[in-house]
């Protein structure tokens, strides 16, 4: 049975673990690795998931919420010790769930507003937040 991880990130992260290839080179091998997809917070004109409006030009534009990714129930303990992962479930950003929520944004948009971290860093600027950006000039001196 799979499980399902719901991403509030901007962008697709690939976790992975390592071993060292050999002793005298230094170099590491990958042993396993486990791709999470991002692509909450972007608008698209394909994917028909998330919330629409309409450019000036009248294209409808969505922007999901968060973006599901479905991963084997081994890959599950795997994620939950990996640092990296770790730290962004942490931050609020990814959340496992033991089924998945459909083609519903609603429901995507309801979990997420209920205990995770709607945006990331990589996020775009929309207007709301331009509103919010104080933009100073600095004096130079010129000698």
């Amino acid at each position: 049975m799979s499980k399902y991880v719901l991403s509030t990130a901007t962008d697709s992260v690939k976790f992975q673990d390592h071993m060292m290839a050999s002793e005298s080179s230094g170099m590491l091998t990958v042993i396993r690795s486990v791709m999470v997809h991002g692509g909450a917070n972007l608008k698209s004109s394909k994917s028909g998931y998330g919330d629409m409006v309409n450019t000036d030009e009248g294209i409808p534009l969505w922007t999901p919420a968060g973006v599901i990714t479905t991963i084997k129930d081994e890959d599950v303990e795997f994620l939950k010790n990996h640092r990296v992962f770790k730290l962004g479930m942490d931050a609020g950003f990814y959340r496992i769930l033991d089924s998945h929520p459909g083609n519903d944004h609603n429901k995507v948009k309801a979990i997420v507003a209920a205990d995770m971290t709607k945006k990331d860093g990589a996020a775009p600027l929309t207007g709301e937040k331009l509103a919010k950006v104080k933009v100073t000039a600095g004096k130079v001196d010129e000698e």
